[in-house]
């Protein structure tokens, strides 16, 4: 039933263990690989068990229980997503810079087949995709000192514009930090303001960013 298969997901959400419960990364893993052999069949299981070692920022590992989860469910966006996230955590953690551009073309490949997509439930989640892409493109031109191309401003400006605005954290962040990237790197002149623009609110803002958790991400928090 739902009822029994929403428990099903409480208890196994890595978010849930690790935040209220107040367990280490060693205590979910074992709670995880106690419940194995009656959960290995179910994609959910084996996306959490990907989350938890992405935290812990053993991305290798993560990606193998993604590939898993993916091998099961190979049509659900999330599950697409949290591996392409994997891809850009990877690079974003990476001092190799070979190792680092390898992962994050292969990232922000599949990232932009999400944003891109056409398909109805791919479409519905866009944002998830823009803000995550977004966050991680800024955080790898800066981590690598890279010169961000007009090209790829314009991708992230016209993707986020094209999100239908609503008042979340993740969103309102996301305006912020390219706002302020924008600034910092003389392209505020790329933004084509009108009076339907979202980016027009955060022109005169102060510009602070919230403290988000970098690795939460909402969108395995709609996983069903």
């Amino acid at each position: 039933s739902n009822v029994w298969y929403y428990m099903f997901q409480c208890l196994l959400k890595e978010d849930i263990l690790k935040k209220r419960l107040n367990l280490s990364f060693q205590d979910i893993n074992n709670i995880f690989l106690s419940v194995k052999s009656c959960y290995k069949d179910k994609s959910y299981y084996w996306l959490q068990m990907g989350i938890l070692y992405q935290k812990n920022k053993d991305f290798t590992s993560a990606y193998t229980y993604l590939q898993q989860s993916y091998s099961i469910r190979p049509y659900s966006y999330q599950i697409q997503h949290a591996l392409a996230r994997n891809y850009l955590k990877e690079a974003n953690y990476s001092n190799d810079i070979v190792e680092a551009n390898a992962a994050f073309e292969e990232g922000e490949k599949m990232m932009k087949g999400l944003i891109d997509s056409k398909d109805f439930y791919k479409e519905k989640a866009k944002s998830f995709s823009v803000t995550s892409y977004i966050a991680e493109k800024i955080r790898f031109i800066d981590k690598h000192k890279l010169t961000p191309s007009d090209q790829n401003l314009k991708y992230m400006i016209n993707n986020l514009n094209s999100i239908k605005f609503q008042e979340d954290e993740y969103i309102e962040n996301t305006f912020i930090s390219l706002l302020n990237f924008l600034k910092i790197h003389n392209k505020q002149n790329l933004l084509k303001l009108d009076i339907k623009s979202p980016f027009l609110k955060y022109l005169t803002s102060t510009g602070d960013v919230k403290d988000i958790d970098e690795f939460d991400d909402p969108v395995i928090e709609a996983f069903n």
